[in-house]
């Protein structure tokens, strides 16, 4: 399956601030980045099972590994 590149850049974002700041990022960082509301992107990825949650911790988005491996082909694609 192709993701839009919009899809792609949000998750490649989610992962680097896991490896910088070693937790997920708030929606409102997400939406800094995205410059728009992040909800409908994240809600697809996560349905998707590129992104898990834990349901009412704050800071709990992270990238599974079905969204690495989907982040590892983009960058072979390019």
């Amino acid at each position: 399956m192709r993701y839009p590149q919009k899809q792609l850049d949000c998750l490649r974002f989610i992962d680097e601030y896991l490896v910088e700041h070693e937790q997920g990022p708030t929606l409102k960082e997400v939406k800094g980045f995205l410059q728009r509301d992040p909800q409908w992107t994240v809600d697809i990825l996560l349905a998707r099972g590129m992104l898990s949650r834990i349901p009412g911790k704050d800071r709990s988005l992270a990238v599974t590994e079905a969204g690495r491996d989907e982040l590892d082909k983009s960058v072979l694609k390019q």
